[in-house]
């Protein structure tokens, strides 16, 4: 098959749970179909094209960071501006300001081209933010298979955000938010043959929101060759969060763990020492609790060192859908993992059997007092937890079950 497929981001470097489904699904199918991506670069991403032409015959790109971010050194350009503008107005008609963030009319003129000139059987958009580059009337041209898949509900996010907020400006901004990201989801998904998103529990929350529709389920998975199970280090008490602060429901996790559950576990066991892995935590100085006690490691190409020294793996996430690959990733290091029940849906994973699971600051922390003390609890869990991703996350099974849904030909909405 000639597959298109269309994402908000390169898949290299590994720097987020989305890149790091992408790359690896992306590389098992192009053993087996032709690959063209379509995808905004910034940064040093460009320098990372090479590498994707190795799994992609096509891969076209634009470079955000010149045309649109900045005119000059730290100052924002002209450009810059005038999308602030459009993003604004984008929200006053009912666009998403993710929709609006990721549109780029250069990039678009760029994906016409190749659509002019290539045939696809499959077009594949990573994201319902994407789809705006496929405007209704747009897909009738082709007759290629029109698939959307979903990470996370971005809608559902901004409800649980809205739910969450602690004052009412902050609930009325997220509230309208809700709205406007449902509104543009429900309007999106009837463009694709298929939808696609990680989980069960995405698959009944979309159902819900509009019977009828032809949705699958593709888990994210975790590479088992990378993630290995490891002998452990003699270490001191360690507990290992992982994530970027520029992913909301992270930073929202870490300042929630560090105001209502570290100081609890403090109070039980006071040698404890907690390591981020993840960039962007500059900007919350003085915006986290307890922040003088944190070891931030910021960004690193292998997690792996860190999982090694870790003794508990916490995952204190309180918003957002879709499935997290770095609980997978612990799992497959048998690493015990504490978590929200939040965190793990999706994951068929049982509490007190494949990790623990607490959603109350006070029961979090006894669960983490509990890892430390019960060696035979943490033999328990991490070894019923890589049997689970054995079984259910390789990306080689998850490739193929894309693939079943490639084959789907009848629409069902």
């Amino acid at each position: 098959m000639n597959i298109l497929i269309v994402s908000p981001f390169l898949p290299l470097p590994l720097v987020s749970g989305g890149h790091t489904r992408l790359f690896n699904l992306i590389k098992e199918l192009s053993s087996r179909h032709v690959l063209d991506l379509v995808a905004p670069v910034s940064g040093g991403e460009k320098d990372f094209v090479p590498e994707m032409k190795k799994f992609c015959r096509h891969v076209v790109t634009v470079n955000i960071d010149r045309l649109y971010l900045r005119g000059g050194k730290n100052k924002p350009g002209l450009l810059h501006l005038g999308r602030i503008i459009s993003r604004l107005w984008s929200f006053l008609r009912g666009v998403p300001f993710e929709a609006s963030a990721f549109y780029y009319p250069d990039l678009q003129t760029r994906l016409n081209k190749l659509l002019a000139a290539n045939s696809y059987d499959v077009i594949q958009v990573e994201f319902t933010r994407m789809a705006r580059y496929f405007k209704e009337g747009f897909f009738r041209k082709y007759a290629a298979q029109k698939v959307l898949i979903d990470y996370d509900l971005a809608f559902i996010a901004h409800k649980r955000k809205y739910e969450c907020a602690s004052n009412i400006l902050s609930r009325t901004i997220s509230y309208i938010d809700y709205k406007i990201n449902l509104s543009f989801a429900l309007n999106t998904w009837k463009l694709f043959d298929e939808f696609v998103v990680v989980s069960e529990v995405d698959k009944k929350k979309a159902l819900k929101y509009m019977p009828g529709l032809s949705v699958n389920v593709v888990s994210n998975g975790v590479d088992l060759n990378y993630f290995v199970p490891a002998a452990k280090e003699k270490t001191e008490r360690r507990l290992l969060f992982l994530g970027g602060s520029g992913h909301y429901p992270n930073a929202d996790g870490l300042i929630y763990f560090m105001s209502e559950v570290f100081p609890r576990v403090r109070e039980m066991a006071s040698d404890i020492a907690i390591t981020v892995v993840g960039g962007g935590w500059d900007s919350y100085n003085g915006r986290i609790p307890g922040s003088n006690l944190i070891h931030f490691a910021g960004y690193v190409d292998d997690v792996r060192e860190y999982m090694k020294g870790t003794t508990v793996f916490i995952a204190p996430i309180r918003i957002g859908g879709g499935t997290r690959l770095k609980i997978l990733e612990a799992m497959a290091m048998m690493v015990p993992v504490i978590s929200t029940s939040m965190a793990c849906e999706g994951l068929y994973a049982e509490s007190e059997h494949h990790l623990l699971i607490a959603d109350i600051p006070g029961e979090f922390a006894e669960g983490i007092f509990r890892l430390f003390e019960d060696e035979k609890l943490r033999d328990t869990i991490t070894k019923n937890a890589y049997k689970l991703v054995k079984e259910k996350f390789s990306w080689d099974k998850l490739s193929l079950d894309l693939e079943k849904i490639y084959g789907n030909t009848d629409r069902k909405i």
